[in-house]
């Protein structure tokens, strides 16, 4: 599984380095058994449609629910900077 991040603007390249651009991460959290995803804006600056897309398919718990194809993950209109 492979994140990629996709906003409407670029990344940055040196982020907290002062920055107008927003940097924005999957992260994958591992607590009591259970793997969580968090979208997470990592900048200083607000991300707007913030789209991922992955590689393979993956379902969730009991394998019913195609958590890669959750509207979730398809567009995010606004991340406030470090949330």
């Amino acid at each position: 599984m492979r994140p990629r991040k996709r906003s409407s603007a670029s990344p940055a390249v040196n982020p907290g380095e002062g920055s107008d651009r927003p940097d924005v991460i999957l992260d994958v959290r591992f607590k009591q058994g259970l793997l969580y995803l968090a979208l997470i804006n990592i900048s200083d600056v607000p991300a707007y449609r913030v789209s991922v897309r992955f590689e393979k398919k993956f379902r969730g718990l009991g394998g019913e629910c195609e958590v890669s194809a959750l509207r979730l993950f398809r567009c995010v209109e606004f991340l406030a900077p470090h949330k």
